[in-house]
């Protein structure tokens, strides 16, 4: 977005806030695997019609400014369109102090907010953290979950011991928090999760992954059919 009035612009080199970028996208393009690089949201609101696709090692996507635990942040994600709004297929993967703004009215089942490992390609993914990320889920679809890590029903594509913190998921109308099964070691701690009544969220933490510490969260669901936290994972 526009800095001081000065318009972003994909020509510009995106390393100062005197010279933003006008895509996420080019941010991430311009990062280096393993290097430890950090794409900026400057304070507005940027609307996405695509998947945020990070696919490189030690990448942090985070707001200008540090956000508390479950505030929300001034560097706003709008998405509409029926896909993950951001999607991580690397590793040591940082997401915080931003706000998601999640207007999905009709999805494909299972989509999600933020989706950690996406491909069935036998390849596990460590190291993911999400902190302080606010997912208003509002008007979105009763099939879309709020995060989900690793791959669903696919115990080689995990999101090996990721870390959920300080986060907000409002109003999600599926699953708010989904650990896989293969996603072990995962820590969901300290995250607020609740739903209006009308949309009706059906497990706010679901736990397939073993070995995963949930605590902390305050939960409030009203699925008759559902659970706080349901913990299915296999008895062996």
């Amino acid at each position: 977005v526009a800095y001081k009035g000065k318009g972003a612009s994909n020509t510009y080199d995106g390393l100062t806030p005197q010279q933003p970028l006008s895509t996420i996208a080019q941010g991430l393009t311009q990062c280096v695997t393993g290097r430890g690089d950090t794409v900026v949201l400057l304070p507005g609101s940027i609307t996405v019609t695509a998947a945020i696709a990070i696919t490189k090692d030690d990448v942090t996507l985070t707001g200008y400014r540090n956000s508390s635990p479950h505030q929300r942040s001034s560097s706003v994600i709008v998405n509409a369109t029926d896909v993950n709004t951001i999607t991580i297929d690397a590793n040591d993967v940082t997401l915080e102090n931003f706000t998601l703004d999640d207007n999905v009215a009709t999805a494909t089942a299972d989509t999600a907010a933020i989706a950690v490992n996406t491909a069935s390609s036998a390849t596990d993914y460590t190291g993911t953290v999400i902190r302080n990320v606010y997912i208003d889920m509002e008007g979105a679809d009763t099939d879309r979950d709020g995060i989900t890590l690793g791959l669903a029903g696919d115990a080689s594509d995990g999101a090996i011991r990721s870390l959920v913190e300080g986060c907000v998921i409002w109003d999600c109308g599926q699953d708010a928090i989904v650990v896989a099964t293969g996603s072990e070691n995962c820590v969901i701690k300290n995250n607020f999760i609740k739903d209006d009544h009308t949309i009706t969220t059906r497990f706010g933490v679901e736990v397939v992954g073993t070995g995963c510490w949930v605590d902390g969260n305050v939960i409030e669901v009203s699925d008759t059919s559902g659970a706080c936290v349901h913990l299915a994972v296999a008895a062996s």
